[in-house]
């Protein structure tokens, strides 16, 4: 009986170190992290806009006349050519936007001229303008000597009145270009009167360039003198006398007060 109770006590001892070591020993818990994704992937960024750029078919102007030219264009910038002999390109450096640009012509005829863009490196389809030169007489002033000119009237002259620039396409100026193509001089047409741009050394016959010069023809040469030289604005009343000789005004503005006595307000 002695040995099965110091057996009993052995198991019962043994028992309660178990339950010790199931109680206040470490256990390993193993918990399910969440899965980690991978992220999503940037968005492919969207591809440049495909270089566009597109002339009218056909501008229409006269010999010795500035033509402007816009090309339709979602570029930055664009770059001219003129195919045919005879069409004179306005440099580019002296334009503040190359998406337009300026010819003129001293003999009538078919030019054509091209022009294209680039987006990034690609560059765009060439874009193709007919640009057709005519010609155009003004009424002659009255031969020499000239009657004294007249003190301008509050009122406009009753018209139409001839608007004539004589320019020297041998020397460019971008201000009297800029002057020569603003609303104010080519806006004398809306008000019944003719405005007109020759170049002085343009010949009276485009076949015989050494011929006598347009202005000689026209006796534009007195009043160009009178006006002391090129650039000049010669205004005419309808039967071709002389109602002003002067410089081409520097701005829009004294052009506008130069003209006011001709068109009103």
């Amino acid at each position: 009986m002695k040995d099965d109770s110091v057996v009993g006590k052995v198991v019962l001892v043994g028992a309660l170190i178990l339950l010790l070591v199931f109680l206040f020993a470490p256990h390993n818990v193993h918990c399910h992290q969440p899965a980690k994704l991978d992220p999503a992937p940037a968005p492919s960024p969207e591809p440049p806009l495909a270089p566009t750029i597109k002339l009218p078919a056909t501008v229409s102007g006269e010999t010795g006349a500035f033509v402007t030219l816009a090309a339709e264009t979602n570029g930055t910038r664009v770059r001219w050519k003129v195919l045919d002999r005879g069409l004179q390109l306005f440099p580019a450096e002296l334009l503040k936007d190359t998406k337009s640009t300026v010819v003129v012509a001293q003999s009538p005829g078919q030019y054509r001229v091209i022009c294209w863009t680039a987006g990034g490196n690609t560059p765009s389809e060439e874009a193709e303008c007919l640009v057709v030169i005519g010609g155009f007489t003004p009424p002659a002033p009255a031969p020499m000597p000239m009657p004294p000119t007249p003190t301008p009237s509050p009122m406009p002259v009753a018209g139409p009145c001839y608007f004539i620039a004589l320019v020297d396409n041998s020397k460019p100026d971008a201000a009297t270009t800029k002057v020569l193509e603003s609303a104010t001089f080519k806006g004398v047409a809306t008000k019944g009167h003719v405005w007109r741009i020759y170049d002085i050394n343009q010949p009276a016959d485009p076949s015989n360039p050494k011929g006598p010069k347009l202005i000689e023809a026209k006796n534009y040469a007195p009043l160009l003198k009178e006006a002391g030289g090129a650039p000049a604005l010669i205004v005419l009343d309808k039967a071709g006398g002389k109602l002003l000789a002067s410089k081409v005004p520097a701005t829009e503005a004294d052009l506008a007060s130069a003209l006011k006595p001709f068109i009103g307000q």
